[in-house]
């Protein structure tokens, strides 16, 4: 099932995940089985690397555009949370360009959707 998975949209390998960690969920010791078969545990950790950052700069982007000026709290408490939500936003973001640069041919090379990834 890993190794023929081939997803066109993101959101695809986020259900895969959940399904795989489920079913892997069952088993006593996930190593010690997976030595057993042509388990492409590359692959695998390669996607769900791929479904974790992708869910993190998802929640990123709800928080992002969620936010609203609340005028009934102080001006200065209000610029502070402003900032740290920009500051969270570029940590993101520079992580997001760091993972790019390390990690978009792997996930090409193993058919995982990259357009998440592109600056659009």
């Amino acid at each position: 099932m890993v190794v023929a998975l081939v997803c066109t949209h993101i959101e695809d390998v986020l259900k895969f995940v959940d399904w795989l960690d489920d079913q892997l969920s069952t088993l006593a010791d996930e190593r010690a089985v997976s030595k057993h078969f042509n388990w492409p545990e590359k692959k695998a950790d390669a996607i769900r690397e791929a479904a974790i950052e992708y869910h993190d700069l998802k929640q990123l982007d709800r928080e992002i555009t969620s936010f609203e000026d609340d005028t009934s709290i102080p001006y200065g408490t209000a610029l502070k949370k402003t900032a740290l939500l920009l500051d969270k936003s570029e940590r993101g973001m520079v992580r997001l360009i760091k993972l790019r640069s390390s990690a978009l041919r792997t996930y090409q090379d193993w058919k995982i959707p990259t357009n998440w990834m592109l600056d659009s």
